[in-house]
């Protein structure tokens, strides 16, 4: 799954877009030709760049290459963190002309004709790469694959994840990898030959199952049920209590796709006995929530879901069928903030919110005349 490693917090941003992009007008010269520095220096000179961008958001990276001869080319990426796609938008937005560069958000792709990613002393490029589709009868709608490398072996699975992905975001690009492929895998190549597909037909087959997903869900009616709620209590070895609502009536719905981006809002607190609030700060978590709930809710393009109380943190959880939306609502409501709590969310792609299971689970191994006592 697509995942946002760090979560976008209220911690108050120290700059703004206007004073990087002053500081860089002023220092562009001496990255002009960063291409052609020793590796040390080229990423001595890269870290001066991401050094600054810290001032604005602390996980942006920078990358700068040729884009032709006359040109060099910044690209600012938020390293597949999705909450932070917004903010490096934002960013470039706002970016002043400057001759001699183009200012790019997110990691763009180069195809995969003629790149090849060296790591951990294999070569992957077309020449050695294939695909083929991973099919889960459960999950139709799921787009996965298990990518194949004619040198795989499983004692290095963890390296062959990395520069697997690090190979297919660059192809792809950072924006279409979390876009349309929902999962992938690495491993050795099916006995079957025929199943393997050269990894340069990857943009076609992904294209091809966008293009049905659209065709299924396009003219839907899509309505939501009648709110029904269900509440759960637990402990865990330490005696800490878990409580938890989750809206039970979405358990089967079948629009879960249309909404495939999971948004987790953490809202952390001190914690009284057992992990769980006081009655102070109990009400003070309803109210964040409850607005909260209301900012995201208020069109039809984000559901809420469940929320858990939990270890000194209530994490409210939403799904949404974009993730720009919940995104920059979030970032304006977490910037804007001032209360006790320390507020934070993330964004994740959960196209069969897999993430909610635990609440649904639970719920079934109820006994129905235990509810009524």
């Amino acid at each position: 799954m697509s995942k946002s490693g760090k979560s976008a917090s209220n911690t108050k941003e120290k700059n703004t877009p206007a004073s990087f992009w002053k500081w860089f007008t002023a220092n562009h010269k001496r990255f002009k030709h960063i291409e052609n520095l020793a590796e040390d220096k080229a990423h001595e000179q890269l870290n001066q760049i991401v050094d600054q961008l810290k001032n604005y958001n602390p996980w942006f990276k920078a990358l700068i290459g040729k884009y032709d001869d006359t040109t060099s080319e910044l690209v600012i990426t938020a390293d597949g963190d999705i909450a932070l796609f917004v903010k490096v938008e934002e960013l470039i937005s706002q970016a002043p002309q400057v001759k001699g560069w183009r200012f790019t958000a997110h990691k763009p792709p180069m195809g995969f004709d003629d790149i090849s990613i060296e790591m951990f002393g294999k070569a992957f490029n077309e020449h050695t790469v294939k695909f083929y589709p991973l099919i889960e009868e459960a999950y139709p709608d799921m787009v996965s694959a298990v990518f194949t490398h004619k040198d795989y072996n499983e004692q290095e699975e963890d390296d062959f994840q990395t520069a697997t992905a690090i190979y297919i975001q660059n192809a792809l690009g950072e924006l279409n990898t979390v876009l349309h492929l929902d999962h992938f895998e690495t491993g050795p190549e099916p006995e079957d030959k025929s199943e393997l597909i050269p990894v340069t037909k990857l943009g076609d087959y992904l294209n091809w199952r966008e293009k049905e997903f659209v065709e299924k869900y396009d003219h839907a009616t899509i309505e939501s049920p009648e709110d029904t709620y269900h509440s759960i209590e637990g402990e865990d070895e330490e005696g800490n209590v878990m409580m938890a609502i989750a809206v039970t009536s979405l358990k089967d719905w079948p629009y879960k796709p249309v909404f495939p981006w999971w948004v987790g809002v953490q809202m952390e607190y001190t914690e009284a006995e057992h992990g769980l609030p006081g009655e102070e700060t109990l009400r003070l978590l309803h109210d964040t929530e409850e607005k909260i709930v209301t900012l995201l809710t208020e069109k039809q393009d984000i559901v809420y879901v469940a929320s858990k109380t939990y270890m000194g943190c209530r994490t409210a959880y939403f799904y949404a069928k974009n993730f720009k939306q919940p995104s920059l609502l979030m970032h304006k409501f977490a910037e804007e903030f001032d209360g006790e709590l320390a507020l934070g969310f993330f964004i994740e792609k959960d196209k069969y919110w897999q993430k909610v299971d635990e609440f649904y689970e639970v719920e079934e191994t109820i006994d129905p005349e235990e509810e009524e006592e």
